[in-house]
């Protein structure tokens, strides 16, 4: 994650990158772009992985991850 970037910026770049590959006849799955912005996350958000994981997986979703992010980052 560019440290200039919020969270909301930072996944709009990956799912930006996303539709780009979906473009070139590349998709990725949703579970793989989640773990794509879970794992650039900045040290700091580090914690945050244990009450993702509790989560329900039903609940595991691209917008309740940036949600929650989000909350977690003001």
């Amino acid at each position: 994650m560019d440290p200039k970037d919020n969270i909301a910026g930072h996944t709009s770049k990956l799912e930006n990158l996303s539709r780009q590959l979906k473009q070139l006849g590349e998709p990725i799955s949703e579970s793989m772009l989640i773990t794509k912005v879970l794992m650039t996350l900045p040290e700091s958000y580090r914690h945050f992985y244990s009450t993702w994981d509790s989560m329900n997986s039903a609940n595991r979703t691209l917008e309740q991850l940036t949600a929650r992010l989000m909350v977690e980052e003001t």
